[in-house]
């Protein structure tokens, strides 16, 4: 199963509510090659949203709790 993130898949849910398109993405999504799924919607964030940033370190300084 290959997973993608919604928003290339067409779904409007980033943070501002619009879509980050990529035909390729969604071609793949509509022939069941892949699952759209956007990780904030699914943990619970709405759409539209506050914009999160990472300030004061990297995703691995996230992962590590020090960000």
């Amino acid at each position: 199963m290959i997973l993608v993130s919604a928003c290339l898949a067409g779904v409007n849910c980033t943070w501002d509510g619009k879509n980050r398109l990529n035909l390729e993405i969604k071609k793949m999504v509509d022939n069941g090659l892949a699952v759209a799924i956007c990780p904030e919607v699914a943990g619970g964030r709405s759409t539209p949203r506050t914009r999160t940033e990472i300030k004061g370190g990297s995703g691995e300084d996230v992962l590590d709790g020090r960000a």
